[in-house]
């Protein structure tokens, strides 16, 4: 398996980190970079919360008002289709999970839902600042 983000904690000036999982990903690129930047903290279980319920709530019933009936893992699964690349493994395209997302590419994720939404229901996502 590829990772694309590793962590690691330095302690008393020793790293830690699993250097082998690092080295096994690195084999898998013919060539690449490595940059070190400050861990960014926030919140997945809210991103996930938010998006999971409230987002996909609200384009689902959008689609059903148009006379779309799906599921909430459909809607979900046309969602990241749609909006975010796809993975390839061992030669098969897979739908990027969500909780791979970053800070930035995830803001860009839900701004697309956004947009969308605006062109085809003439309304947005809630606002994550008023959701309870």
């Amino acid at each position: 398996m590829i990772r694309n983000k590793f962590q690691f904690k330095t302690i008393c000036n020793v790293i830690q980190i699993d250097w082998d999982e690092l080295k096994m990903s690195m084999r898998e690129f013919p060539d690449g970079e490595i940059i070190v930047r400050k861990k960014i903290e926030w919140d997945t279980d809210k991103m996930n919360r938010y998006f999971h319920g409230p987002v996909l709530c609200f384009v689902r019933s959008q689609f059903r008002d148009l006379g779309t009936v799906a599921t909430k893992d459909e809607v979900k699964n046309w969602l990241k289709g749609k909006f975010l690349d796809k993975e390839e493994r061992n030669g098969f395209q897979f739908l990027r999970s969500t909780a791979s997302l970053g800070r930035d590419e995830y803001i860009g994720f839900l701004k697309d839902i956004d947009e969308f939404c605006k062109d085809k229901f003439q309304c947005g996502i809630p606002e994550p600042e008023k959701i309870e």
